[in-house]
């Protein structure tokens, strides 16, 4: 090898060592830990499951006693002209899971399922035949699909023990729902395995029904963090709704809070009800709407979801 040439590979090695050199310079002179890298929130057309969380008897007003609750629905979405369909409750619960516009009992009263037997679908039922997976977590209830009152456990406000054609999978879905450290419903968010349909039905104390408003808001305060760690909601793929079973007397325009990484300061102004529920359900799983849900507007595109 000439001179010239070992010279330029001498040079070219000098040129490569000194910017070397200067990179790490560089690094040592910034000391502050790299940021996160920035992710894009999460596309609303993942959405695959819905958790409902019903709450008792208040109309919009309820957002003045309910900070947490009002928070929510500042942040992420709510429909401003969402209505309940009857009174007194069981008929609500009733027609968010089946879409059933007149059903035969629970327009006046609510008797137990003994007394109120409903035929067809719900739509924790269309969830399991589509091949998906359904849930409905009680609190307080001593056992699964329990269709007596336990104080202050109400069957009423836990609607699939109604429908006989789905007992064998209301034995297997309905679940006492726990607490925020331990349970059914804490090991679901944990392990990312929510179901495609899922209902959270507070006890009497917690759903403003017999305890009050502020009661109600701190409940939620203390179970939707939880909801919303797993990795169910921060995927995109969970969108959790909570309302209320009916308003008060003539007054039935109810919260309606739609909790999703999608939403930011939604409103939605248009009048929807429980039907459009059951659709919204229905529309998440895939599925033809039931009943009624069929002609109701459609919330999954009123919300972009």
């Amino acid at each position: 090898m000439s001179r010239t040439s070992r010279t330029t590979r001498s040079t070219l090695h000098l040129c490569v060592l000194m910017g070397l050199l200067l990179v790490i310079a560089a690094a040592g002179c910034d000391r502050s830990a790299p940021g996160p890298v920035a992710s894009s929130p999460p596309r609303a057309g993942h959405v695959t499951k819905i958790l409902v969380v019903m709450e008792e008897n208040e109309t919009v007003a309820a957002y003045d006693g309910m900070p947490y609750l009002k928070s929510l629905s500042d942040r992420y979405g709510k429909a401003t002209n969402y209505q309940g369909v009857r009174h007194p409750s069981l008929g609500n619960y009733l027609a968010i899971v089946s879409g059933q516009g007149a059903t035969t009992c629970g327009l006046n009263n609510n008797p137990l399922p003994a007394a109120c037997r409903q035929p067809g679908a719900t739509v924790f039922g269309q969830a399991l035949a589509a091949g998906g997976t359904a849930k409905s977590y009680a609190e307080s209830m001593p056992g699964n699909c329990v269709a007596t009152d336990k104080t202050p456990y109400a069957v009423r406000h836990n609607p699939w023990p109604y429908f006989v054609e789905e007992s064998a999978d209301c034995v297997k879905g309905n679940v006492p729902l726990g607490t925020t450290s331990g349970g059914q419903l804490v090991d679901d968010v944990r392990s990312g395995t929510l179901p495609n349909a899922s209902m959270v039905v507070p006890n009497l104390d917690h759903d403003a029904h017999d305890g009050n408003l502020k009661q109600c808001d701190d409940w939620l305060a203390a179970w939707m963090p939880v909801l919303m760690s797993g990795a169910d909601f921060k995927s995109g793929s969970l969108v959790i709704v909570v309302t209320f079973d009916e308003g008060i007397k003539a007054d039935q325009n109810i919260p309606f809070v739609v909790v999703h990484p999608s939403q930011s300061h939604r409103v939605v102004a248009g009048r929807f009800d429980h039907y459009a529920l059951t659709r919204l359900y229905d529309d998440i799983l895939g599925v033809s709407p039931l009943n009624a849900a069929a002609k109701a507007p459609g919330l999954r595109a009123a919300f972009g979801l």
